[in-house]
């Protein structure tokens, strides 16, 4: 494949995929999270920690060589002029979505930089990729990905097993809305939405892990999200709270 059908590859997957999530939903919902909120020189620290996460042990900035990497933009843009601090740092999963690009754009930098007139950069382009697996290695021991050596990690805490069978009491093909928790043992046999959304239909289950104390009263707030439906408490289980909707 030469570097202009790579280049044309995968500006078509892009376009694509971008073109389909907003057929899913009418716009790009990420953008809702662009309100009031701090200033975008807030939490500069914890945001460019996170760019030099992104950029140097990915690709040792040779990535910025490569016009790819400005797919990277719009997620990086949105997450960083959100007023939520959850968006600005590593703690959670949004730069997931960006190592596809970071890899694709280190392996067009990397190309372009071989047939650089600088020798330095030669070099450095053929001993990079070899040099941020290596740290991709290291660093892994400091991030959560570490834990898989730990045996405590394969062991299923009193609490999981507790709403394992709480949810087991929700029949496969059923409609729930539910948060973080139990969305991750539903999505599997359920339809499962994101609980507060008002796009929602009435669910015939609601489950929650009220584990903090979020919802107050879950019934209150069931009747709030939907005032057109009635729930009864089916169960309440280590912090869980299953709701069930009356015929």
């Amino acid at each position: 494949m030469t570097e202009e059908e790579f280049h044309d590859l995968y500006a078509r997957s892009v376009t694509r995929l971008v073109g389909q999530l907003y057929l899913m939903t009418g716009g790009y919902d990420y953008w809702t999270k662009l309100g009031d909120g701090p200033g975008p020189l807030t939490g500069a620290e914890t945001k460019l920690r996170t760019l030099a996460w992104v950029l140097l042990p990915t690709s040792g900035l040779l990535a910025l060589r490569s016009p790819l990497l400005l797919a990277a933009a719009p997620t990086l843009g949105w997450r960083f002029l959100s007023g939520d601090p959850h968006y600005w740092s590593t703690a959670w999963h949004y730069s997931a979505v960006l190592m596809p690009v970071l890899f694709l754009a280190l392996t067009d930098a990397a190309d372009i930089a071989r047939r650089s007139p600088r020798p330095w950069l030669r070099t450095y382009a053929d001993r990079l990729p070899a040099c941020t697996a290596a740290a991709a290695l290291a660093l892994t021991t400091t991030l959560p990905l570490a834990s898989l050596t730990e045996a405590r990690t394969y062991r299923e805490p009193p609490r999981a097993v507790a709403a394992e069978q709480l949810l087991s009491r929700i029949p496969d093909g059923a409609t729930v809305e539910a948060n973080v928790g139990p969305i991750s043992r539903l999505a599997g046999r359920c339809r499962v939405l994101w609980i507060g959304d008002p796009r929602n239909p009435a669910p015939e289950w609601i489950a929650i892990d009220n584990a903090s104390g979020w919802v107050r009263d879950p019934l209150a707030y069931a009747e709030r999200l939907h005032p057109d439906a009635r729930y009864h408490a089916a169960d309440t289980a280590a912090g869980f709270v299953l709701l069930e909707r009356r015929a």
